[in-house]
């Protein structure tokens, strides 16, 4: 189920009608929450793979990335297209696009 919030939970679900007919015309339910985690629609990314992410999403180059944290360029590029692949997207911008728009959601 889906709260008003926008926040998902895990619920039993218990209900009457009072006609036989048309079971949704005059029904009463009741919504018991669940204690079960429920599962992230997106991606789940390492810590590596969100650090990357975060650089690409302020502008960062390849480049500029890997002598910050110490790696290769092509250990960057390689990351970068493993995120690109598990996002859908077909470039950078679309995975920026992705990650900001999932950032204000949060």
């Amino acid at each position: 189920m889906t709260r008003g919030d926008g926040g998902r939970f895990w619920c039993r679900v218990n209900g009457r009608s009072h006609h036989l007919g048309d079971p949704f015309a005059e029904a009463l339910y009741c919504f018991q929450p669940i204690n079960r985690p429920i599962k992230s629609s997106g991606p789940a990314f390492t810590d590596r793979q969100h650090q990357i992410i975060t650089l690409v999403a302020q502008g960062k180059s390849n480049v500029m990335i890997a002598g910050e944290l110490g790696l290769s360029r092509r250990t960057i590029e390689s990351h970068r297209a493993r995120l690109m692949q598990a996002v859908g997207v077909r470039n950078s911008a679309e995975l920026v696009a992705w990650f900001t728009a999932g950032q204000r959601r949060q």
